[in-house]
């Protein structure tokens, strides 16, 4: 693990807060009073161990792309739903359903998706799904990507020439919607 250097500013911050939790939490004093003595005296040794479950920032790359996939997944699965029963019918429902992510293979793309459905309540649709059963969970088992990257290739594409407007508010057509999907090439 990379050795987190504090200044003095920061140590006594930390060492401040530790002081406090101590107040709040009488049951670890010994814990947090380890931790204000090597944050006071600057024993990084001692201090960085309480860095260890502190992730690095993910990738900005995944961000984006999770946000992508998921403003891909909401304009699809309504457009569907606004489809006449026919042209509805001509398209399995799955296919326009976000399927979620990897839990073992797309870790970072799962472990950022959970945090804006379910902590930060960002694409509540996607929690709609899962409420009435129509998405398992957020994990989907299997990998996703090869088949998001397509889709969002074929989706930025109907962007970038006008087809639809940039709001997430406005419909595909069903020809549109089999674009994406890659029915129609």
């Amino acid at each position: 693990m990379e050795q987190i250097k504090l200044s003095k500013t920061e140590r006594l911050i930390l060492a401040n807060q530790y002081i406090i939790l101590r107040k709040l939490d009488t049951h670890s004093t010994a814990e947090f009073d380890g931790i204000i003595e090597a944050l006071i005296n600057g024993y990084p040794y001692i201090y960085n161990d309480y860095f260890s479950y502190v992730n690095d920032n993910i990738d900005e790359d995944i961000e984006k792309k999770v946000i992508n996939v998921l403003s891909m997944f909401r304009s699809l699965y309504s457009s569907y739903q606004q489809l006449a029963v026919d042209d509805r019918n001509s398209i399995d429902e799955s296919e326009v359903v976000f399927s979620g992510f990897d839990g073992n293979n797309e870790t970072s793309h799962y472990a950022f998706t959970e945090c804006l459905i379910n902590k930060y309540d960002q694409f509540n649709e996607v929690k709609e799904l899962i409420k009435n059963k129509k998405l398992e969970d957020l994990n989907s088992h299997f990998p996703t990507l090869p088949r998001y990257n397509q889709l969002l290739e074929r989706w930025f594409t109907l962007k970038k020439e006008g087809q639809f407007s940039s709001s997430e508010n406005v419909f595909l057509t069903v020809d549109e919607l089999n674009y994406v999907l890659g029915h129609n090439f």
